[in-house]
């Protein structure tokens, strides 16, 4: 069952004692701290989960970057390509499958490369796309903000962000492993060993 982002901030509330909540527009204190704090939150959680960077295999994705932009100044580059729009972070940047050198400026990225340049990056994903070791972090996180807010309680806040921080790590580890473990390249101390 995938998640709704009310579903995900009501049990947040009610983790801190508070009420539930249909949307971000019904007027009640817990609507609007919602409101307040959940993209915000949530960008932090798929880009610096638990203050430890990661990058999530399912908010992850290789965007083509289509054709090169004219009429912008790219100093010592070659080219300027315009960034994807709902970009959180860029991870990487490709030709042909090889990692190329690439400045970022604003929601530019230049290069050399005149064409076939992917980005990799990391994306908001809709919330039917978060795995629900993703959902169970994150609401733990969530409910640490809405704590001093609405419960005024920094201490509850600061346990359940400690509880996040758990949750983070077991959930980066069961996204890690969404992939085959890159194999070893065999070189001189490999050859050696053998």
């Amino acid at each position: 069952m995938s998640e709704a982002k009310f579903d995900i901030c009501s049990t947040a509330l009610t983790m801190i004692g508070c009420s539930p909540i249909a949307s971000f527009e019904d007027g009640s204190a817990e609507a609007d701290v919602a409101r307040t704090h959940y993209e915000s939150v949530l960008r932090g959680a798929l880009t610096v989960p638990g203050a430890q960077p990661y990058r999530w295999r399912f908010a992850s994705d290789l965007r083509s970057l289509g054709a090169p932009l004219s009429g912008v100044p790219t100093a010592k580059w070659g080219f300027a390509w315009q960034l994807p729009a709902d970009m959180l972070a860029l991870t990487g940047v490709y030709v042909n499958d090889r990692a190329i050198p690439y400045a970022r400026f604003a929601d530019k990225l230049l290069c050399d490369e005149a064409e076939g340049v992917v980005a990799e990056i990391t994306y908001r994903p809709d919330e039917a796309a978060f795995p629900p070791y993703f959902v169970t972090a994150f609401t733990h996180e969530l409910a640490s903000r809405f704590a001093p807010a609405l419960a005024q309680d920094t201490a509850d806040g600061k346990r359940l962000f400690e509880m996040a921080v758990g949750f983070y790590t077991g959930a980066r580890t069961l996204d890690s492993q969404q992939q085959p473990p890159k194999r070893v390249a065999p070189g001189r101390l490999l050859n050696a060993w053998r």
